[in-house]
């Protein structure tokens, strides 16, 4: 079978096929998606390098202030600005992670159009200012939703606290979480039904797709199941080595937080960044693994309904 027609998406596919047509297609253009995003993963790189390093300098002092029993107000006062230098970098590692997935959609989008992911035409990449917008506004969208969803599963979870014993209300507080993330799954369709469909509005299309993303959770639970579970193993396979180095910086500030002689020689700072960066680097290309196999199980459930309203039709006439 033709390689562009084993690979279109509007093809009826199992969970299964379209994880590993959604793994073929993006290491068959891996090269052409690295042209094209190299510098957004650099941003990347330098903001998992800051999030990472500042997250290594305040750690050791949150923890011994916690085995001290510190009074907060003095253990806030004492960090000083590490914790508006913490936020900046989640935020900015937010930016790029955004910026990241817009390039895995911009592909998507264009082979969704016209079967192929072609090379840039510059040295220093391209970028979709759409799909980056897009891929911005349905990712806060998603933020707002799961904080909502949350709000109220804490509020639950705390009014039942009051009415049930204290083995009682952690079970219904694990399985309001449960629900949350279960409610969440039928969203993985419709996402990729707003990122995909030209001039679609972000809550109109996820209201009226989300009975469709019910009739199909089992295939949407189980894509998102495997790329969890591959992406989270490939992430700690390139990370092991920023791992133990972090770690061994985190043991050397608190031990000299406690008076001991630092026991890390002086180049360690610059060799941990650049790990870290590295690491970060890696792990952008890793992300975008996770949302091809959606690509192709968006392009299986938009055939399958497509397949039942015209069986349908007939009888409405």
């Amino acid at each position: 079978m033709n390689q562009n027609n084993d690979l279109q998406a509007f093809r009826l596919r199992s969970a299964g096929a379209a994880i590993a047509d959604g793994y073929r297609l993006y290491m068959g253009n891996f090269r052409r998606l690295f042209r094209a995003s190299w510098p957004m993963a650099i941003g990347y790189a330098v903001a998992t390098c800051l999030f990472l390093s500042i997250g290594i300098s305040l750690a050791p002092t949150v923890t011994i202030m916690q085995l001290m029993n510190v009074d907060p107000t003095v253990a806030i006062r004492s960090l000083g600005l590490l914790p508006i230098y913490q936020a900046l970098a989640t935020l900015l590692l937010f930016l790029a992670t955004v910026g990241m997935s817009s390039y895995a959609f911009a592909a998507m989008d264009e082979h969704l159009s016209s079967g192929a992911i072609t090379v840039p035409a510059k040295w220093y990449g391209r970028i979709s200012w759409r799909m980056l917008w897009r891929t911005l506004v349905a990712s806060v969208c998603f933020l707002l939703v799961f904080v909502v969803l949350q709000a109220i599963t804490i509020a639950l979870g705390w009014a039942g606290s009051h009415y049930l014993s204290p083995t009682a209300g952690i079970i219904l507080f694990a399985l309001l979480q449960l629900l949350v993330l279960a409610a969440f799954v039928p969203f993985g369709y419709g996402g990729m039904k707003y990122m995909l469909t030209p001039k679609a509005s972000f809550f109109p299309t996820l209201s009226a797709t989300y009975t469709i993303g019910l009739r199909h959770w089992g295939a949407l639970f189980v894509v998102m199941l495997i790329t969890a579970i591959i992406t989270t193993m490939l992430g700690y396979a390139t990370e092991l080595p920023a791992v133990i180095l972090g770690m061994a910086n985190m043991s050397s500030q608190m031990g000299t937080l406690q008076g001991d002689p630092a026991g890390m020689p002086g180049y360690m700072g610059w060799m941990t960044i650049v790990v870290l960066s590295l690491a970060g680097f890696i792990q952008a290309y890793i992300q975008l693994t996770a949302l091809f196999p959606f690509y192709y199980l968006f392009g299986s459930i938009e055939t399958e309904e497509g397949e039942k309203s015209a069986l349908q039709l007939p009888k409405e006439q």
